[in-house]
């Protein structure tokens, strides 16, 4: 018999305005679960995590919380400077005690790659159930066994981990759009039939037309939210004069006794795909900048080819 839950939404319904974001959404969280919320951006991930800690409740439906429940402190508004610092803070300070739940909204927003790691190791090592949201792909990967979908209003649940998520939604959705399919078909004959059937069976007649209003009120209920959300990045493509698009020579920079690049030399031509990595403070956005010539560097040069275009996509966006 599987223990009683630590932490139980049942038919959960929030509204914002005239919009309602969810309606009859569920969670349910076991001891020592690792549970991962997904879904678009707008989909009620934050919200729903929000209502199980108890920061805001829903219209309807219920929460139930076992004994002993302990949650993280928010991080607020911090300063950009100090967020990396702050956010491991918080933290080590939510794991230390081994709380019976954890429920985490990105923990691994502006954390390096070193402290990713450490944050997976150590959440692996927890008795704790833990309920994370994460736009991090490897990290839900690597810990969720459990995956819970936000999708229009409702919550879908997989028992697996974020590896098998995304070909069991596409089977679903798949699945939906058949049954849609289906319906219109019937929604077809349907109509065919009032136009052309014997008109002198009128109940029969008043029958099948109220099984047409039926239908297309299922077909309208079917079509609502069915968009699940596009983004669309639209980039101008360069013109196609030469291969190089930067060549920098052994640059260098440094703020006041603090060196944060040195003898740095590199070629990057059209179609290079190239990853920078490393701590927090290690000079990645720097370096970038001088390549893309946003800041100059005190020794070396950058060249950069001939008709660039140069978009940038930051960490402030």
């Amino acid at each position: 018999m599987a223990p009683p839950p630590l932490l139980l939404l049942q038919d959960i319904g929030l509204t914002f305005g005239s919009t309602p974001l969810l309606a009859g959404a569920s969670l349910s969280i076991g001891p020592s679960e690792r549970l991962c919320l997904v879904g678009r951006n707008g989909s009620g991930k934050s919200t729903l995590l929000k209502i199980a800690d108890g920061q805001i409740d829903s219209d309807s439906g219920s929460r139930f919380v076992q004994p002993g429940e302990s949650r993280p402190s928010p991080a607020g508004r911090i300063p950009r400077r100090c967020q990396a610092a702050r956010q491991g803070a918080a933290l080590a300070r939510v794991l230390a005690p081994e709380p019976d739940i954890l429920l985490l909204d990105e923990p691994t927003n502006h954390l390096d790659v070193v402290a990713i790691v450490g944050l997976e190791a150590a959440l692996k090592s927890l008795r704790s159930a833990v309920v994370m949201i994460s736009h991090d792909r490897r990290f839900l990967e690597n810990l969720s066994q459990q995956t819970v979908w936000p999708d229009r209003g409702i919550t879908r649940r997989l028992d697996k981990g974020f590896a098998a998520f995304e070909a069991w939604r596409d089977a679903l959705l798949e699945a939906e759009e058949l049954e849609r399919h289906k319906l219109g078909r019937r929604i077809v004959q349907e109509e065919h039939w009032l136009r052309y059937g014997v008109s002198a069976r009128r109940k029969r007649n008043q029958r099948r037309l109220e099984t047409l209003v039926a239908l297309r009120q299922a077909r309208k209920r079917a079509l609502v939210g069915r968009t699940t959300g596009q983004v669309k990045l639209s980039v101008q493509e360069a013109k196609e004069i030469g291969k190089l698009v930067i060549e920098a020579k052994r640059i260098a920079k440094s703020y006041g006794e603090l060196t944060v690049v040195r003898d740095f030399s590199v070629k990057i031509a059209r179609g290079d795909r190239i990853g920078i990595v490393g701590p927090n403070g290690a000079g990645k956005t720097t370096l970038i900048n001088m390549l893309t010539g946003a800041l100059a560097p005190d020794t070396g040069y950058v060249r950069l080819g001939p008709n660039l275009e140069i978009a940038t996509l930051d960490q402030r966006r």
